[in-house]
């Protein structure tokens, strides 16, 4: 009881300053932003500084951080998604519509799971990204990403890490899971010096969840009359968390006026000054879809055959998946030319029940065989394509990513070291 005891302390003690290493000025500032509301932390940034703050507090960044994984055994990591604002200090207009603009949203899909798509109710679809541009990254490249976007240096170059202020919904969550399945612990890479989570930050800004105090994205979003159509993506979830953040915290300035004491707790107008919120959040994914993607990753990667020269809507590659095949069962033998067989979904669980009594065709054979040859022909074709760069794969990971020294933060990362040659190759 007391070793649980001391480690639900430890974890307080942890979220309230998550920061553990020896740089002077980020424990300064890390110990300066435990003392304070998240809301007021926000709002340092939205217009409203906070006094006697340390310099360093101007120099940070506020990054959101969301991730889906598929809901099945063992759960992997499908998604990524990060969205950005940086100091702006700028005071708001109608709907914070000038600060909403400025923010930034990537969406990374893990390639190795990328066709292992979600079906419950309410789950998202990734290949709806509202706020940009996905890009595919492998498991490798996830975790340089993830790491790059916590360790950058700081603009004057002086060899220290940029200060982070994370923001999530559910941030506990989060941490855990990129723990536990991308070997990475957020927080022990000592860039972050705050943590923010809207579940909190909502209860700040007197917004309450249907059924109690906390409240879910969806809620949240709702709450300020945006109707999204596509959440449980990672890179949707990412943004409008950020932008629930932001009108959370300043939905007194935004909408004081226009709510009586009485509805002070209620949803704000939808229509201030002639505009509408979903107008601006219209605006702001115009913005998002015509800024270039990040130079990481790929465009294309097909999750029906695996090649990176087209994505699924587009694939015609003549595919078979040996598993549906030989399952004996009706419905799936009738899908096997659906996906290929590092594609199907029968590898992480368990194949429905057979029926003993169904025999396959002969015909259906024999005209496997051939397919099967073509689909070997086409990827070897492909594989040639690749060799001879005719097919263009993309930037691997993020351009900042080409110092070592910066490199070397990855060491943090339990069972994860960055070779050599690989930092070569990176040049």
């Amino acid at each position: 009881m007391a070793t649980r005891n001391g480690a639900a302390i430890a974890d307080l003690k942890r979220r309230l300053n998550p920061y553990t290493g020896t740089d002077l000025q980020k424990k300064e500032l890390a110990g300066f932003l435990a003392a304070q509301k998240d809301i007021d932390v926000m709002m340092h940034f939205l217009g409203r500084p906070l006094h006697d703050a340390p310099f360093t507090l101007d120099e940070a960044v506020i990054v959101c951080l969301n991730l889906e994984w598929w809901q099945k055994e063992p759960h992997p990591t499908t998604e990524v998604g990060i969205a950005e604002l940086h100091p702006m200090g700028q005071f708001p207009t109608t709907h914070a519509e000038n600060i909403l603009t400025q923010i930034r949203v990537a969406h990374a899909r893990v390639m190795e799971h990328a066709h292992l798509v979600n079906r419950f109710k309410g789950a998202g679809d990734p290949e709806d990204f509202h706020f940009g541009i996905s890009k595919f990254v492998t498991v490798q490249e996830a975790r340089l990403v993830l790491v790059n976007t916590f360790c950058r240096l700081r603009a004057d170059r002086k060899g220290q890490m940029q200060p982070i202020i994370l923001l999530a919904h559910d941030a506990e969550g989060k941490f855990t899971h990129i723990k536990e399945k991308l070997n990475i612990d957020i927080l022990a890479l000592n860039t972050v010096v705050k943590v923010i989570d809207t579940q909190k930050l909502a209860q700040q800004a007197g917004i309450m969840g249907p059924v109690g105090p906390t409240i879910s994205l969806a809620h949240l979003v709702h709450h300020f009359n945006i109707q999204p159509d596509n959440l449980h993506t990672a890179g949707n979830d990412a943004g409008y968390t950020m932008i629930t953040a932001i009108l959370a915290s300043l939905k007194n300035d935004l909408y004081g006026q226009y709510l009586p004491f009485a509805r002070a707790f209620g949803p704000p107008p939808p229509v201030v000054k002639g505009r509408h919120i979903i107008e601006v959040i219209d605006n702001v994914m115009m913005i998002g879809k015509s800024t270039p993607p990040p130079p990481w990753g790929r465009l294309y990667y097909c999750t029906r055959c695996g090649r990176m020269n087209h994505q699924r809507l587009n694939c015609f590659a003549n595919v078979a998946c040996t598993i549906c095949r030989s399952s004996n069962n009706p419905k799936l033998v009738g899908a096997y030319r659906t996906h290929d067989t590092e594609k199907c979904l029968y590898r992480f669980v368990p194949l429905p029940e057979t029926d003993p009594n169904y025999v396959q065709p002969v015909a259906q054979e024999n005209s496997h065989s051939k397919e099967t040859e073509e689909v070997d022909q086409g990827q070897n074709m492909e594989d040639m394509k690749m060799k001879m760069g005719i097919v263009h794969e993309g930037i691997l990971i993020h351009e900042e990513v080409k110092d070592w020294e910066q490199m070397q933060v990855a060491d943090k990362v339990q069972n994860w070291q960055v070779e050599e040659e690989d930092y070569l190759r990176y040049q």
